[in-house]
C-alpha cells in the first residue's frame, strides 16, 4: 500500500507541491486581524438589519444609538453562534474525511474567509427586510458575496488540512447536507 502524501507531511523533502503547501498552511490560526472576520460580518449584518428596519426602529421612543446597540448585540450573538456551530460541524466532517485540524483552527479558517460576508451579510439583511426598493441588485450582491465566501472557505480549508480544493469542497458539501437535514427536521 502506497503512503498517503497528505498524512506524511514533513516526512521528507520530495513530497511535492501539495506537501509544501500543506506544511506551510498547517499552522493556519488566528493571525493579525483574522479573528475579527466573523465578528465584523456580524456587525455588518446588524447594520443591514438596522438600515432595513429603520422605519420600524424610528417609530420607537428610544435613542438611535441605543437601538443600534440592541440590534448589534443581537446580530453579533447570531453570527457568533453560527460561527461556532458551523465550525463544530465542519470539524466533524473534516475528521470524517481524515484531517486532524483542530476546532480552533477551523474557527480561524472561517474567520479568515469572512471578508466577502462583510458585503453579503448586510445585503441579505436588507433583502429580508423588504423595505428596500432595489431588491434585485441587493440579491445579486448578496449571492455573489456568499459564493466568494465559500470559494475562499474551500481554499483556506484545503490549506489548513493539506487537501485539494475538491476534497475540502466535499467536506463543506457534507457540512451543508448535514445542516440542511437538521433544519428540515427541526424547522
Amino acid at each position: 500500500m502506497a503512503a498517503d502524501p497528505l498524512r506524511t507531511l514533513g516526512a521528507g523533502p520530495d513530497l511535492g507541491h501539495a506537501a509544501v503547501v500543506g506544511e506551510a498552511a498547517r499552522h493556519i490560526g488566528f493571525r493579525g486581524l483574522s479573528a475579527l472576520g466573523m465578528p465584523i460580518a456580524g456587525l455588518m449584518w446588524s447594520a443591514g438589519t438596522f438600515l432595513g428596519r429603520s422605519g420600524e426602529i424610528g417609530g420607537l421612543d428610544i435613542p438611535v444609538a441605543y437601538a443600534f446597540a440592541v440590534v448589534a448585540v443581537g446580530g453579533l450573538s447570531q453570527t457568533l453562534a453560527i460561527w461556532f456551530g458551523l465550525s463544530a460541524v465542519t470539524w466533524a466532517m473534516t475528521r470524517l474525511f481524515g484531517a486532524k485540524a483542530g476546532f480552533f483552527q477551523l474557527l480561524a479558517v472561517y474567520s479568515a474567509s469572512a471578508a466577502p460576508l462583510w458585503v453579503a451579510a448586510p445585503s441579505a439583511a436588507l433583502y429580508v427586510s423588504d423595505e428596500i426598493a432595489l431588491l434585485g441588485p441587493i440579491l445579486v450582491v448578496g449571492c455573489t458575496g456568499t459564493a466568494l465566501f465559500f470559494w475562499k472557505l474551500s481554499e483556506n480549508l484545503a490549506a489548513a488540512c493539506g487537501w485539494t480544493r475538491l476534497r475540502a469542497s466535499s467536506a463543506l458539501a457534507c457540512t451543508g447536507v448535514f445542516l440542511a437535514s437538521f433544519f428540515s427536521l427541526y424547522a
